[in-house]
């Protein structure tokens, strides 16, 4: 690979000679990263797995002088462990696959509690932003003056949802058990927003979609809570069992949600059971053949998003 004159200047100035440029620049290095790189490894090539195991030449460098190789720094940061306290481990010939191990028992164990109380808040919270929009609609509609700004709410949800799979996708948090809960409440609040966009499209909208709302939302949110605690020693087991209860418990609450759906509006509505085999069952077939087709697309999504993260192991 040949150099313009300006480009050999910036590398000669980095303190590189033209096979070691050439060797860095293959490797889809510029100067600037390739001479900090340089500090921490003699060869390109080393440069991947510091990378892969998202640390910067500033950290790599640190690890690598306490005596670690990418693999171990990464093992000991999931635990815990700054290079620090890692050093001051092993020059005083303290077994830290011991340490390794206890330490990431003891965040599994307070990822599972903090994950027990903050899942009910999150599932309400993402509840109201949904209903309150949906009840707006419903008051607006019945000429009474709505309690919220007519979709002003939905934003905000649309924020925590994004926030919470941006957020639980990274690389560090996907190895906490709580993982694929937060993926699943993702879902699941996309799932509510689908609701909302279709109490918000479709022109039969009452006071029985908002109760059967209320009363069943809450149902998905304790099965998903119930997927999620799915435990099994083999990732690979898990990810199946993952894929299989979410699977099922679509087709069973889509089913559960339609027939909620039918009686409550036979319950609370005063048309007759004539207007009801007219119009209302043609309407709730059809929006059970879009929460079929929904749901099993996010079944697929999940399916892609495990698979993605068993690939990268």
């Amino acid at each position: 690979m040949e150099f313009e004159v300006v480009e050999a200047k910036k590398w000669k100035e980095a303190g590189f000679d033209p096979y070691e440029a050439k060797k860095w620049k293959d490797f889809g290095f510029e100067v600037e990263i390739a001479r900090e790189w340089k500090r921490v490894v003699d060869e390109p090539s080393e440069v991947t797995e510091w990378i892969d195991k998202m640390l910067t030449p500033s950290q790599a460098r640190r690890w690598k002088e306490a005596g670690f190789r990418a693999e171990e720094a990464d093992k000991l940061l999931n635990a815990g462990i700054e290079c620090e306290k890692a050093k001051e481990l092993k020059e005083k010939k303290i077994d830290l696959n011991r340490i390794i191990e206890k330490n990431r028992n003891s965040l599994e164990k307070s990822s599972k509690k903090i994950h027990k109380a903050i899942f009910p808040l999150l599932v309400g919270i993402l509840h109201i932003l949904t209903f309150f929009p949906i009840l707006n609609v419903v008051l607006l509609r019945q000429g009474q003056n709505s309690i919220l700004l007519n979709n002003a709410m939905l934003p905000l949800a649309i924020l925590i949802m994004v926030a919470l799979l941006g957020a639980f996708v990274g690389k560090r948090f996907k190895q906490h058990k709580n993982f694929y809960t937060v993926l699943l409440l993702t879902i699941y609040s996309t799932f509510l927003l689908l609701n909302a966009s279709l109490f918000l499209v479709l022109s039969k909208i009452d006071a029985a979609e908002v109760i059967a709302g209320l009363f069943l939302y809450p149902i998905v949110a304790i099965s998903l809570a119930k997927v999620s605690s799915v435990e099994k020693r083999d990732e690979e087991e898990k990810n199946k069992a993952l894929i299989r209860w979410l699977k099922i418990y679509s087709v069973l609450f889509t089913l559960l949600i339609a027939t909620g759906y039918g009686l409550l509006s036979i319950v609370f509505n005063s048309s007759s059971l004539e207007v009801f085999r007219n119009n209302i069952v043609m309407f709730h077939f059809f929006r059970l053949f879009v929460y079929l087709t929904y749901l099993f697309v996010c079944a697929g999504f999940v399916s892609f998003i495990v698979k993605a993260l068993s690939d990268e192991k």
